[in-house]
């Protein structure tokens, strides 16, 4: 089996900012393979946060020893210790896997289909720009990214309680000091806050623990949970998980983590990176072991070379298609 390793560059549709940094491309490894006659894909997404770049990622690619490569279970063989690739591959696997039983991943994985409400994303902006956002966007879920400083993102709060009363759910990407966060939590509960994500820094747990004690809104979260221990450790410290396909390296491990969290009896976001509808898609098929969704991020890209699951009328849901289900864009040629 051929496994053709081809990186992907295309714009956003505008600069996606958060607390650490800001982002205007996406970058990505897309992974396309024939398997008796069915074509599959596969999407890695290198973090900076996690220390993965796509160059590196490439040059692990030129290490697949496409010869040893004759069934789809010699897919899951293939050794690599960067997250992307592993990602890649567990989705070309279900992908082939589930084209070959004729069945759509969540029938694949003894899953139902569900449909169910998707956050979108609001960027760091400024406060001024929030209202027209939203009256071009109509979003019914708002993700409003904070963590630039108590009173800029007040302000931000303010612009939106003006001008909706919808759900509104923050993240903060570890950018608030304790002190802040203090501060914060007052506020968000003011503004009917839905709950909050990552507000201090992932080394921080005391401090976690400190803030989950002043408040009623659920803390989940997301930046250290990459594997199942990571649950574990952060149990008394938060009231939820963010789990992330992209990030925990394919669907396989990405369950594996749901199941912990459930077993401790934490709620579970599914969430999402800057990603085509690949991955978006291949999310999509565990909504029904959630219970909140944000897989926006094929809404950001300029190009994007899959259409699949997206967000229509505030919800998302997963094909019937055999497989992920997705098709490549008509004007989108990797060959």
């Amino acid at each position: 089996m051929k496994i053709h390793c081809i990186p992907l560059e295309t714009p956003l549709n505008l600069e996606f900012r958060i607390s650490r940094e800001s982002m205007v491309n996406y970058k990505g490894l897309i992974i396309i393979a024939e398997h008796d006659g069915i074509t599959g894909t596969g999407e890695g997404v290198p973090s900076s946060y996690y220390g993965h770049t796509l160059k590196d990622v490439l040059e692990e690619c030129t290490c697949i020893d496409h010869k040893k490569i004759h069934s789809l279970e010699d897919l899951k063989i293939i050794k690599t210790e960067l997250t992307p690739l592993k990602t890649s591959i567990d989705l070309l696997y279900h992908d082939l896997k589930g084209k070959e039983d004729k069945k759509p991943l969540f029938k694949l994985l003894n899953l139902s289909h569900e449909k169910k409400e998707s956050s979108i994303t609001i960027p760091l902006t400024e406060s001024s720009h929030i209202p027209e956002i939203l009256d071009e966007s109509g979003i019914s879920i708002i993700k409003l990214k904070l963590g630039e400083g108590v009173k800029k993102d007040l302000e931000r709060l303010k612009a939106i309680r003006e001008h909706t009363d919808c759900p509104v759910r923050v993240d903060a990407n570890e950018g608030w000091t304790r002190n802040e966060a203090t501060q914060m939590l007052k506020l968000l509960e003011r503004h009917e806050v839905e709950l909050v994500e990552q507000p201090l820094q992932k080394d921080d747990i005391s401090g976690l623990r400190k803030l989950r004690s002043l408040t009623d809104i659920p803390i989940f979260i997301d930046e250290p949970i990459v594997f199942p221990e990571d649950v574990e450790k952060y149990a008394d410290a938060c009231d939820g998980v963010v789990v992330k396909v992209m990030k925990h390296g394919g669907v396989t491990p990405t369950l594996k983590c749901i199941k912990r969290a459930k077993e401790l009896e934490k709620k579970v976001m599914i969430g999402c990176f800057l990603e085509t509808s690949l991955g978006i898609t291949a999310a999509s098929h565990l909504l029904s072991l959630v219970d909140f969704v944000d897989l926006d991020g094929n809404l950001f890209l300029e190009n994007d070379p899959f259409t699949g699951a997206r967000i229509t009328g505030g919800s998302i849901e997963p094909p019937l298609k055999p497989g992920i289900g997705v098709d490549f864009s008509p004007s989108f040629t990797f060959f």
